[in-house]
């Protein structure tokens, strides 16, 4: 008799790493517009528990002015990151300094909570400011970090105003001008570029490829440098007019001393120069469940400031180069999504932040989502700008071919896009042509009759 074999259900498990929630306090703050927050801010500052806990000494109103580390605007300060080595026992472990003083250490931080048995958010914002002394290091040789827990300065780090002087790499620059006698809009066309050609530069520009890249190198530490703080300043008077207008702006981009020099300034204006500090986790510091929302909220209030700085230098980083050239062509593809990743806040947060929020540029006043780019919008200006003018110009026998654009965007945008996606996206934009067209000749035609 046969036997009867009966099936057996079996549940596989997978692992999943997934954002956690926002507490609920935050996404209130975050749902916020920005006239409505302005007026948030301001009750709280009002309210007698903040005067309270001023005067018990709990929280302290901190007001910032002048050129600021970006970390300084983090939710951790440097003695905060003291006391969380010395709390963890991170320095004990042999190979501490690889984990947090490497490139790519904030996209470890699940792996790093676990091997350290740490909290993941207290270790992010750690993990942030690492990332930025190794940077800013990279950058700046004569800075050093400090990793001897026995000493006095164990991973201070003290801004001063030789940190980020650009000087230095500007005058490389302008002595290489000055010898192959480059005029700025040249020089802007063959190095300005997101991703530049060498063998362009050097067909062009009779140097050595030693000094070319000695050029290139410059160029990204002052981007770089320029981008790892901002001035805190107050506004200028352009930037008061109008009380309908004042909320929507919340930073200017300003040229410096060189042409290639440009300094990102929050407007200070009693809100986004003021931070809030917390001394309520001590032991012998009693609050009471009214007490302790309030400081939910003042907390919430940081955070969204916080979040709205980091997007803003995070746009002003990536947009560097346009922001110094005016030349849509350097702008590079820059979603909110990609913003989301590198900053590692929701997608849901960035849009919500950036929403009606302007920034003055060289360019001109801009809403922040001008400056975040789709690829469709690229190759549009490739073919609408870069193409018209090689054409125009001779220098391009006939339109781009589908292969061309597709290894311009590689090449020069690290974008990698099928030959399909890129006709796709052509031919919106000679659709966009021809219905423009046909509607100029409609509207000419019906008022010639």
């Amino acid at each position: 008799m046969p036997r009867l074999v009966s099936p057996t259900a079996r549940v596989k498990v997978e692992a999943r790493v997934a954002p956690r929630a926002l507490p609920r306090s935050l996404m209130a703050v975050y749902y916020l517009d920005e006239a409505r927050f302005r007026e948030m801010a301001s009750r709280l500052e009002q309210d007698e528990i903040f005067s309270r806990l001023v005067d018990r000494g709990l929280v302290e109103r901190v007001r910032y002015s002048g050129r600021i580390p970006q970390h300084r605007y983090e939710e951790y300060k440097d003695q905060e990151l003291v006391e969380f080595f010395k709390k963890h026992g991170i320095s004990r472990h042999p190979d501490w300094q690889q984990d947090f003083l490497t490139p790519g250490s904030v996209s470890r931080r699940q792996s790093l909570a676990k091997k350290y048995g740490v909290p993941l958010g207290a270790l992010t914002s750690v993990l942030r400011y690492m990332s930025y002394m190794a940077t800013l290091q990279e950058c700046s040789p004569s800075y050093s970090v400090n990793t001897r827990e026995e000493e006095p300065d164990f991973l201070r780090f003290t801004a001063s105003p030789d940190v980020f002087d650009t000087s230095p790499h500007v005058e490389v620059i302008r002595r290489f001008c000055e010898r192959q006698n480059l005029e700025p809009d040249s020089f802007n066309e063959l190095f300005m570029n997101c991703r530049p050609d060498m063998d362009a530069i050097l067909k062009q520009v009779s140097a050595p490829a030693e000094e070319i890249d000695a050029v290139l190198r410059a160029l990204d530490k002052i981007q770089v440098l320029s981008s790892l703080h901002f001035d805190m300043r107050e506004a200028s008077p352009s930037s008061r007019k109008g009380d309908a207008k004042k909320s929507e702006f919340v930073a200017e981009v300003v040229r410096g001393s060189g042409s290639l020099e440009l300094d990102l300034r929050f407007l200070g204006d009693q809100l986004y120069d003021v931070k809030y500090r917390f001394n309520t986790d001590q032991p012998d510091m009693h609050l009471s469940a009214k007490e302790r929302e309030f400081v939910d909220q003042l907390k919430a209030v940081n955070q969204r400031k916080t979040v709205l700085c980091r997007i803003v230098s995070c746009l002003f980083r990536n947009q560097y180069r346009y922001l110094v050239t005016g030349d849509p062509l350097q702008m590079v593809p820059l979603t909110q999504a990609k913003v989301a990743r590198e900053l590692h806040e929701e997608e849901a947060t960035i849009s919500r932040l950036v929403r009606d929020k302007s920034i003055r540029t060289p360019q001109g006043d801009k809403p922040l989502k001008q400056l975040f780019r789709k690829v469709a919008d690229v190759v549009r200006d490739l073919i609408l700008i870069r193409e018209s003018d090689g054409i125009a110009s001779g220098q391009l026998p006939g339109p781009y071919t589908d292969r061309q654009l597709q290894e311009i965007l590689q090449q020069e945008f690290a974008v990698n896009l099928s030959r399909r996606a890129i006709t796709y996206h052509r031919n919106r934009t000679q659709a966009g042509q021809n219905f423009y067209a046909r509607s100029r000749r409609k509207r000419d035609a019906a008022g010639g009759g």
